[in-house]
This record gives structure tokens, sequence and C-alpha cells, in this order.
């Protein structure tokens, strides 16, 4: 978290816990980051299971993403640029808070999908 200060939105966790089974190489969520161009995801905010969605936030190279595991989609968040105005904007207008990029999938050889599951 950027501060003590940034409150997580109402239905969504940061809870190291929580997140730690999602998006380690080898998992599907790590295949969709990697169809995406995302070669470096690092989970750091997702709804929770009580909240009935699976939407999360992802930061890549300094630059954050969101998408809903249910979709497989994923797109680039322009704004706000910091992790504490994202969830600002999360917990007043959930995902319409945030200005959005769509990305479109890379074409990856099998070998770079691949590259991250090594070692499981």
């Amino acid at each position: 978290m950027e501060s003590h200060a940034t409150r997580v939105p109402e239905g969504w966790t940061c809870d190291p816990d929580d997140l730690q089974r999602f998006f380690n190489p080898g998992t599907a969520e790590w295949e969709i980051a990697q169809y995406y161009g995302l070669t470096d995801p690092r989970l750091v905010l997702m709804q929770t299971p009580n909240s009935g969605e699976m939407g999360y936030i992802l930061l890549s190279k300094g630059r954050y993403y969101g998408g809903d595991l249910m979709s497989d989609s994923m797109f680039e968040i322009t704004r706000p640029e910091t992790l504490r105005g994202i969830m600002r904007a999360i917990g007043e207008e959930d995902f319409q808070g945030l200005r959005k990029k769509e990305l479109k999938p890379m074409e990856l050889t099998m070998e770079e999908c691949t590259q991250g599951a090594e070692g499981i």
C-alpha cells in the first residue's frame, strides 16, 4: 500500500493471504496476463468472494491494470495513476470510476507463454 491512510474499498482486499494463490507462474491467471503482454504481473487488489465478483487490479512495470477473472479481458488503468487514487475511485464508483484503455491480446509463442511456468 502507498499509505497507511489508504482505505481498501468495501468488497475488495489487499490481504496477501487472500491474493497469494492468484497470478502465480503456471496459473490460468498468469497465462491471461501473459496473453495481454504483461510479463511480471503482481496482484495488488481483488474483490472478495463475499462480493460475488472477480475483479482485480495488477501492477506490472509501474502501470496498473484491471480486469475480471470471469471475462478474461484486461484493461490498462490510465487514470488515476496511483494505487491510492485507484482505490478511492473504485470505492466511489467501482470500475466506472477509472479511466481505462482496453488491452489487445499479444501474439506470443508457446515458449513465451510457458517461460513463467518453469520450475513449478
